[in-house]
């Protein structure tokens, strides 16, 4: 995954106070993802859900690649329960502070997940759900 791991929310006054912004942990989706299964929680990945101006978006670029898309149509936006993600993103913080392998920015990473941890927290509190779209 490339660009950035941006956060929506179904409620405006749970969002975050400034803009989340995901750019390291976007990157490192590749490390990130095994991690998070191995740990037994969700991967980060598995919380993108593109709402239809970006699923339209997406499959525009596909059809130029010459990728058939007569029967494309878009999908719903999905919206998660932040207490699943709490758990992705906690398991994520240990392992990555556990880990002696050396993981590329790894300080960088450890940072957004804890202001995406502090995110889901406001985001729980105020009884609200979320997701992450990617900025390209």
């Amino acid at each position: 995954m490339s660009g950035a791991l941006m956060l929506a929310v179904t409620n405006a006054e749970a969002a975050p106070l400034s803009e989340f912004f995901g750019r390291q942990m976007s990157r490192a989706t590749r490390e990130l993802d095994p991690l998070a299964i191995e740990m037994g929680v969700l991967p980060l990945s598995s919380f993108v859900s593109l709402d239809a101006g970006d699923q339209e978006m997406m499959a525009e670029l596909a059809a130029e690649g010459g990728v058939d898309t007569s029967d494309w149509k878009a999908e719903p936006v999905k919206w998660f329960d932040p207490t699943e993600g709490l758990k992705t993103v906690q398991a994520l913080i240990k392992g990555l502070g556990d880990d002696q392998k050396t993981v590329k920015n790894k300080k960088a990473i450890l940072s957004e997940l804890k202001e995406l941890q502090a995110a889901l927290m406001t985001i729980k509190e105020r009884k609200a759900r979320w997701r992450f779209w990617i900025d390209y």
